[in-house]
This record gives structure tokens, sequence and C-alpha cells, in this order.
């Protein structure tokens, strides 16, 4: 009595109750079977010698080759292959393939429910050889559900080609219903309708080159965080063809006949080094810019080019960079708006010396020293110029003569000095025999340096520009002080 008891109080238990009634409905509607499917995958790879390895029913390693089923890792490290590749549907397991890809030839191809990595080490090659039968191939084909990832990783490299494909779904790399991630390694694709395809790209480091028929880079999205991407195709060298394009950092370069960049969307550009060639360097109307860039009307880029300026929208470029380009400094190392140095030896724009140095490289008062020139020697006439340009073209006042600047000059006749010149260094116009005619202005001439006039010629005439006569006199004085003769002439001139 006592045993019926406990056993309709553990009938009645509620929580045993539901328990059971799981465990039944299980059992019936699975078989008696409650225990969850093993995570499923289907890895084909080719080897050399023109087999290939099923290997989940096989080994787990090849020749450059061995698969991880713990971490669903593929490394390839001295894999080499060149062949036609191989049908999905050739795999035991191919059954279940035969409803995504069965028309598809590649020369690694995996399916399944996990997320893929495939590690790089040492140097790889895949080439894949059309024979003018398989409409769909490609060297590398990866399709995984249930929204799972496909990355890249390592330090080693992966040149894959794909040679004399025929019409049709031709991709170097190709992911269908996958993410693929690349965060190392370095990254060479060829040939093919897209170099690399997958439903979204991002790229968190490596070096990606990529060239297809139609598109380098192509996806649902494309997302460039770091690493170096070089992409090339004749209609566009990256191109999303779902969402945008976002370019935080790194290096990328891209080259299209129609678009360097490609997007239905819109294109987000905030970081990085970046060059874009193209028809357009953008589909038009879609960039999203907030860095400076600079934008050339040719492919070429020649010239400074203009200013992109950020949220700019709709720049029709066929070469565009990004950041902005600062341009090339001249000979004489100055820039537009960036002066010359101090002590620096201005040149024209071919790099020659035009006789001037910096003494005041400060943009509110710019002003260099004439040290003279080798032409001067066979000058009959000079002008010491008001102000003169470095190869960018700031300006200069011209404040100085430097010592010895016109010594011995045997042909010169007439010299007339600028209206800024201040000073007349040591021995500037000594020997200058023939002079007969020297114009200085002389509301600002201060200094007039020892022997600055010496062995010049009798009769000498010096026009002095000054407010009134008495500036003219003194200045007059300085200049026989200086050595010249006291015959000389002098002419004055009213000067404000």
């Amino acid at each position: 009595m006592l045993l019926i008891t406990k056993v309709k109080k553990t009938l009645l238990n509620p929580a045993l109750y539901i328990a059971v009634v799981i465990v039944f409905c299980s059992a019936i509607f699975t078989g008696i079977k409650v225990k969850a499917d093993a995570p499923y995958y289907e890895l084909i790879i080719c080897n050399q010698d023109g087999s290939y390895a099923d290997v989940k029913t096989g080994s787990l390693t090849g020749n450059g080759w061995s698969f991880d089923p713990s971490s669903y890792t593929l490394t390839l490290n001295g894999y080499s292959y060149n062949g036609t590749g191989v049908y999905a549907t050739e795999g035991k397991e191919g059954e279940r393939a035969i409803n995504h890809q069965p028309d598809r030839k590649s020369a690694i191809y995996y399916f399944g429910d996990k997320d893929l990595t495939i590690n790089l080490v040492g140097d790889n090659s895949i080439t894949v050889t059309n024979n003018n039968e398989v409409a769909n191939q490609s060297c590398i084909f990866i399709w995984t559900v249930d929204q799972s990832k496909f990355y890249f990783t390592g330090t080693g490299t992966l040149n894959v080609k794909l040679e004399g494909q025929a019409s049709g779904d031709n991709n170097c790399i190709g992911t269908t219903a996958s993410d693929l991630i690349i965060n190392s390694g370095t990254i060479k694709t060829e040939g093919g309708d897209k170099g690399i395809f997958a439903g979204s790209v991002t790229v968190k480091g490596g070096t990606i080159n990529t060239s297809g028929g139609n598109y380098g880079l192509y996806g649902g999205s494309i997302n460039i965080d770091d690493g170096t991407v070089n992409a090339s195709g004749k209609i566009a060298g990256i191109a999303a063809g779902n969402t945008s394009v976002t370019i935080k950092g790194g290096t990328v370069t891209a080259t299209g006949e129609s678009f360097g960049v490609s997007s239905y969307n819109s294109i987000y550009l905030s970081g990085g080094t970046c060059e874009f060639t193209g028809g357009s360097c953008f589909r038009e109307g879609y960039l999203e810019n907030s860095i400076e860039g600079t934008g050339w009307n040719t492919v070429e880029g020649t010239g400074d080019g203009e200013k992109i300026s950020v949220s700019s929208g709709t720049p029709m470029y066929k070469k565009a960079k990004f950041p902005v380009v600062e341009p090339p400094a001249a000979p004489d190392g100055s820039k537009e708006g960036t002066p010359a140095a101090e002590g620096t030896a201005l040149t024209d724009s071919e790099g020659n010396k035009t006789g001037y140095t910096v003494t005041n490289s400060n943009p509110d008062s710019l002003a260099v020293i004439y040290e003279g020139t080798a032409d001067d020697k066979n000058k009959k006439d000079i002008t010491i110029p008001d102000t003169v340009k470095d190869a960018s073209g700031n300006e200069y006042k011209v404040t100085e003569i430097k010592t010895g600047a016109f010594k011995n000059l045997s042909n010169v006749k007439t010299i007339n000095v600028g209206k800024y010149v201040t000073k007349i260094g040591s021995k500037a116009f000594y020997g200058c025999k023939k002079l007969n005619k020297l114009t200085i202005n002389g509301n600002v001439l201060k200094t007039i340096g020892k022997d600055a006039f010496k062995k010049t010629p009798k009769g000498m005439t010096v026009v002095i520009k000054a407010k009134n006569r008495t500036i003219a006199n003194k200045i007059l004085k300085k200049i026989k002080k200086a050595g010249a003769a006291k015959s000389i002439k002098l002419k004055y001139k009213k000067f404000k």
C-alpha cells in the first residue's frame, strides 16, 4: 500500500511529467533519436597528381595541406596545384552539394555550417585552367550556411590564377553565401570574371593584389579597415553590389576602365591612403568623404590637381588621391605658401640659381640678399629688382647687396638698385672701372660697407631718390667715405 502511494505521488509531480512528455514527443518525431546532429561539412582538395581528397571521409593531410576539424582550419603550407579542378559532386558526400553548386569545378571546395579558416604558411599556388566545358569555375570556392564566415590568416602567400575561362560565373576566390574576412597573409589573384567575390568582404590586414576580367574585388559590401589592397578590373577595381564600400584605413589602390570604385549605395571614405583611377573615380553622386583629397582630369594625374573637399558628393575626376596630395617642394625647398628656409639659395623652376639667398623666411617679412651671378661679368647694365620670387612663387624683398657682389666687374656701366635695399656690403662695387651711373633709394639705405665704392671712376653719376635733398647729401657722404672719388656727381630725385 505504501509503495502504491509513492508511485502516485511521483506521477503527479509536474516537472517530472513535463520531462516525460518532451522525451516521448522527441522520440516520435525523430525516430527515438534525441541527440542533435553533429556539425556538417564537406571539404574537397585537389592533389597535383590529378587525384582529389574528400577530407571528411579520408585523410586530414595531404601534399602541402592539412585540416583540423576541431577548429575548421585548413592550413596551406607549400600547397601547389595546376589543373582543371574537380566537381564538388564527385566527393563521396556530394549528394548534399548537388543542391548548391553541382556544375562548378574548383581546386578547393568547402560546404559546411561552420566558419572556415584558411591559414597560409610558406608559398602556395593554385592555377585552374578551363577546358571550355565548364560554365562556372573557381580556384577556391567556399559555400557556408547559417551565416558562417570564411577567414584568411597566416603569414604566408597564396597566388591564384584562373586561365582560359568560358563565359559564366568564374572567380579566382569565390564564396557566394559567406562573409569573407582577411586578417593577414599575402594573396594574389589573376583572371576570372571577378578576382575575389563574396557576400561581403572585410579586410583587416594582409596584402591583396587582385585583378579580374570585370572586377578585382567584388562583394555585397566592402569594408577595408587596414592592410594593403590593389584591385583592378575592366568595369571597376572595387565594387559593392548591394550596400556600400567603406574605407577606414590601410593603403588602397583601385583601377577600372569605368570606375575606380563603384557602389549602388554609398562610398564612405574616412581614412587610409587611397588612389582611385577610372573613366570616373567613383560612381557619380555616391562619395561621402570625411577627409580631403586631390583630383585630376587625366588618368595619369599630371600637374598639381584640384582639391576635393569634404562631403564632395560627386568628384568627377579620372584620378583621385586621399588624403589631399601636397605638391612636391621646388628645387629650392619652397612650396606655394611655404617660403624657402633661411640660408637657401633661390632657384628658378628648373633648379638654376638666381643669385639671391634667403635672409628672412617669416611670411610677413620675406627678404633676400643679392650675392651676384657668374653672368654679371658679361653684362653692361644690371638691375637689382625690388622683389624676387622663389620657384614656388613666394615673393621676397631684396634688402641687401652682399660683400663683393659686383667686385671687379670690368664691363658694367649702369647699376639700378631696388628700392628696398637697406645695406650695401663691403667692396660691393670695388673695381667697377666703367661704372658711370648708379641709382639707389636713399630713404631706406642705412649701411654702406668699407671700400664699397673704391676704384670706381671719377665723374660717376649717382642718382639718389629721397624725400629731400638733405637725405640725398647724407647718402652721398657715405658713398665717398666708402672709397668713391670726390668728383662723383649727385643727381637728386624726389621720391616718397
